[in-house]
């Protein structure tokens, strides 16, 4: 009788481990799950977190870029291009470069007007990097035709800029490597200082570095044309006015190319964001185009207005452009 007792109980006790095992490796697997499941909301969190930051960074500076150059030169008295600011948005780090993108030397109008070969040269010569860790390796769009102006000046002076063919829309067009570290440096010369794929193609007289408007004016002007616009600019002989060499003594035909080259106010701006958070380690380059098409460089024209003619007052929305690394 004792051993019939015996059995039951052991088999129950067998049934009652295993379900002990059972019911350990579930909940096992429920905690590793639920562990998951945490870590992905705290990624997806730093995730949100980060495009919050950038986003709001970028919006806010682009909006600014203007200001924020404009309180730079009123500061040092004297014309500002680009400047670097520091700052802190949440638990990131940012370091961030506005600049003003019409004060650099725009390469697709400089290849439409001389070519392939010398546009070449003309960066290789701008390029300031003693390292030698960037070369200049052009890619334009193959879609694009391939037409470009003499490099001599034409015989009559264009009153106003061509139309730009957007040959080259990024960096890895232009440069190798394209990487933003070197691309975007904080100290000593940026390789990006001196020339840009975007804008209109026109120069900002004030902003522009001499060896940037001398390379985009010697195509449109006379050598001697050229050394007039540098010097006057030097000596700011006319800081009175809106336009800085209102008083250089240039001919009507270098006269008409420069205000066809150059402009007294920019419309493309630009924001690098170089921003850490924990393990990332992000660069992010922002494009703003502001559509001045209606303002012809403050020249206004007037049109009746009528079912064929509808005023012009709608505002375009402005372009803006987004690189990430």
């Amino acid at each position: 009788m004792r051993c019939t007792q015996q059995q039951p109980r052991a088999f129950v006790l067998l049934w009652t481990l295993a379900l002990l095992a059972l019911a350990a490796v579930v909940l096992t697997g429920l905690t590793r799950r639920s562990a998951h499941k945490a870590v992905e909301a705290i990624q997806a969190q730093d995730e949100l977190q980060f495009r919050w930051t950038m986003a709001t960074t970028r919006k806010l500076m682009l909006a600014r870029a203007e200001s924020l150059l404009q309180q730079a030169e009123r500061q040092r008295h004297q014309p500002i291009a680009a400047i670097w600011l520091d700052g802190a948005l949440g638990d990131a780090q940012l370091e961030i470069r506005v600049a003003d993108e019409q004060a650099k030397l725009n390469v697709n109008a400089l290849y439409d007007a001389i070519g392939p070969e010398q546009t070449a040269s003309q960066l290789r010569q701008m390029i300031k990097d003693p390292t030698a860790q960037v070369l200049v390796e052009l890619h334009p769009d193959p879609r694009l035709s391939v037409q470009h102006h003499e490099a001599s000046p034409p015989a009559t002076a264009p009153t106003t800029a061509p139309s730009l063919q957007p040959r080259f829309r990024c960096w890895s067009q232009v440069v190798a490597p394209d990487d933003p570290a070197i691309l975007f440096q904080r100290t000593g010369h940026s390789v990006t200082d001196e020339f840009t794929c975007w804008g209109n193609g026109k120069l900002n007289l004030q902003r522009a570095s001499d060896a940037a408007l001398s390379a985009a004016l010697k195509p449109q002007l006379s050598p001697a044309g050229v050394q007039t616009v540098l010097r006057a600019r030097q000596q700011k002989q006319s800081e009175s006015t809106d336009h800085p060499i209102a008083a250089a003594s240039l001919s009507q035909q270098d006269r008409q190319a420069l205000s066809a080259a150059t402009t007294s106010t920019s419309s493309c701006f630009s924001v690098v964001i170089h921003a850490r958070m924990g393990q990332r380690n992000c660069y992010e380059l922002a494009i703003r185009e502001i559509d001045n098409s209606s303002q012809n460089d403050g020249q206004s024209t007037t049109q009746p207005s009528g079912a064929d003619n509808p005023p012009q007052n709608e505002e375009k929305p402005d372009r803006i452009r987004r690189l990430v690394w």
